[in-house]
């Protein structure tokens, strides 16, 4: 019902070409990878707003995210089909990265929700794992940081 609210931060191969954005693209299975979804016409809709953090370079962004529907993937399709898919993300538009991650840069670093009896917002917010903020501490050493 829309009633969470979820900010996450990704970091990203490659920088958006504007420093933030909204995408509204419909999300459903891919159509022949049965592990994937995909942006569809025929789609559930997905929307996702995105603000670059910092960009290193041209090659790496740090992104924070909202998303404002709850699909499958959709952080993962949306970057990708953007053209900056998550370091780490083995299923969409995979590349190699330096840190051999186990798993993806994606962090959810807040989440909040109104208590189901109560009403009460509760609130709870996550501090970058140190596996995350290692690979920030290296590319701000690496790359020129745009701000």
């Amino acid at each position: 019902s829309r009633k969470v609210t979820k900010v996450y931060r990704a970091i990203t191969f490659g920088v958006p070409k504007e420093p933030e954005g909204f995408i509204d693209q419909p999300i459903a299975r891919h159509p022949t990878n049965r592990k994937c979804m995909a942006i569809r016409p025929q789609g559930k809709e997905a929307k996702t707003a995105y603000r670059v953090l910092e960009a290193y370079g041209k090659e790496y962004a740090l992104l924070e995210l909202h998303i404002f529907t709850g699909r499958t993937h959709q952080i993962r399709v949306h970057l990708s089909w953007l053209g900056c898919p998550i370091v780490g993300d083995l299923l969409y538009k995979p590349r190699p990265n330096v840190w051999n991650l186990q798993g993806q840069a994606l962090h959810c670093g807040y989440l909040s929700f109104a208590h189901p009896i109560s009403g009460e917002e509760l609130k709870f917010s996550s501090d970058l794992p140190r596996e995350l903020q290692s690979m920030l501490e290296d590319l701000r050493q690496r790359f020129p940081i745009i701000s």
